[in-house]
């Protein structure tokens, strides 16, 4: 069966996901990619008229899979059952952080680093996590501005405790990070109980 025009794009933007998590964003050119995908090098350009076209199509990439990510995580929970699911979740993946780094940190960077026009996608990266972290707490009863700092804070924390298991190859520093955040959620929920 022949694989059609769109099977080839997906194939490279998969490709390149994984090339630039493990080489960087300027690391493989797109003959790498090309290779990796099992399309020829010609046709990348039916596809993505520039390196940067297909660099924005990674960054979509990601921030669909986040968004469809955040609301797969435990759908009919409350609020704060689901960031713990979250939380839970990454704490799981605390082998794969340690060994490989958090993909969407190093592609954040990359872009932040790579100058115009691709840094501001850096925070594009990122907010789809910030945006829903927030808005569990708010649904929690967490006042807004407070919801808004505190998600910052424990995305921090969290992306903090990957980049530390990743550079000392220790998976042990993301699980008791997770704890700690599941017991702030908790005190966070709290005073919103009883506020109601």
């Amino acid at each position: 069966m022949a694989r059609g025009p769109s099977d080839k794009k997906e194939r490279l933007v998969r490709a390149a996901v994984e090339r630039f998590h493990r080489d960087g964003l300027n690391g493989p050119s797109i003959a790498d990619i090309a290779r990796d995908a099992d399309v020829p090098v010609g046709n990348v350009f039916y596809h993505f008229r520039a390196r940067d076209d297909l660099v924005r199509a990674v960054v979509d990439h990601w921030v669909e899979r986040m968004r469809s990510s955040m609301g797969s995580v435990l759908p009919e929970g409350t609020p704060e059952q689901r960031l713990k699911a979250f939380l839970d979740a990454a704490a799981k993946r605390a082998d794969v952080y340690a060994a490989v780094g958090c993909p969407l940190v190093a592609l954040a960077r990359d872009l932040r680093q790579s100058g115009q026009p691709l840094a501001p996608l850096a925070a594009a990266v990122i907010r789809p996590q910030l945006d829903w972290i927030g808005s569990m707490l708010s649904a929690m009863g967490v006042r807004k501005t407070e919801a808004v700092r505190a998600a910052r804070t424990m995305l921090a924390t969290l992306q903090g405790s990957f980049q530390m298991a990743f550079a000392l190859g220790d998976p042990n520093v993301i699980r008791p990070t997770v704890e700690g955040l599941k017991t702030q959620i908790a005190a966070l929920a709290r005073p919103a109980a009883t506020n109601r």
